[in-house]
């Protein structure tokens, strides 16, 4: 009898086998997903960890480098933006406190002196939107509130103080004089809670003497200041035309003193905006 070989026939495999091969690629898939999310998670951890390490460090770079007073310094007013950033130097003497009548009077009407520029309109929108109380109506655009900045409001104080103690240095007659003396303790307490809200921690140096001459308190120290300047084109940009002009006439019509506008514009004359 020849010699046969025998092979194996091949077989289809089996129901348990064709299971088995299908559950195993959905396992592959969702380690492989696994092990994708696990990286993610890591990178996002990763750049959290970075992003916080250099906040950090700039942190203490400005806490090193930067001196926080100066900070607080470049921090704007709420209102008209202004910062500390006018170098001013304290001096001896201007003629603002001059005995001389006539260089006084010259000083004290320096245009930055005067009231008008102080009185703003502002948009009750606006106002509102920053917390500022409901105002008197502006007589050209009813939508508008009239404003007295405080700057204003304590500059009115020193003109009326300087006019009190001068009609009393010249011994002007009580009843002709327009000031009066309740006022005038009102004006002292609105200047005291100024200083009190500025507080002022500017030192000045005591007892200095320069070619033999003790100097007052602090001359030739510098401080830092804001821009009177900025705070006029500020208010003069919201101006409510305001001049006090025929002081004193409480039969002067009040709407006649918001006909002074800086630019010489005329609202009145477009009617009022109810």
């Amino acid at each position: 009898m020849g010699r046969f070989q025998y092979a194996a026939v091949p077989q289809a495999p089996s129901q348990a086998e064709k299971q088995d091969g299908l559950s195993t690629q959905p396992r592959q898939r969702t380690k492989a997903r696994e092990i994708s999310g696990l990286w993610s998670g890591l990178r996002l951890t990763t750049i959290a960890v970075l992003a916080a390490s250099i906040t950090l460090n700039a942190v203490l770079l400005c806490r090193v480098y930067v001196r926080p007073w100066e900070l607080m310094s470049n921090l704007p007013t709420r209102y008209a933006g202004l910062t500390r950033n006018v170098r001013t130097e304290i001096i001896d003497h201007t003629d603002h406190e001059s005995t001389n009548r006539t260089l006084q009077d010259v000083a004290w009407s320096e245009r930055d002196l005067q009231l008008g520029p102080g009185m703003v309109a502002l948009e009750d929108q606006y106002a509102s939107s920053l917390g500022l109380p409901h105002s008197q109506r502006y007589p050209w655009d009813h939508d508008k509130g009239v404003y007295v900045l405080m700057s204003t409001h304590e500059l009115h104080c020193l003109h009326a103080l300087r006019e009190y103690i001068n009609d009393n240095e010249d011994q002007k007659p009580k009843e002709e004089q327009f000031w009066h003396y309740g006022h005038m303790m009102h004006c002292l307490n609105i200047i005291r809670m100024s200083i009190i809200c500025n507080a002022d921690d500017t030192p000045m140096y005591t007892g200095r003497v320069i070619d033999g001459k003790v100097q007052k308190a602090g001359i030739g120290s510098t401080r830092m200041c804001r821009s009177w300047d900025a705070l006029t084109a500020w208010s003069e940009a919201n101006t409510a035309c305001y001049k006090p002009v025929h002081r004193g006439e409480e039969d002067f019509p009040e709407k006649e003193r918001y006909k002074f506008c800086p630019d010489g514009s005329k609202p009145w004359l477009k009617g009022h905006k109810d």
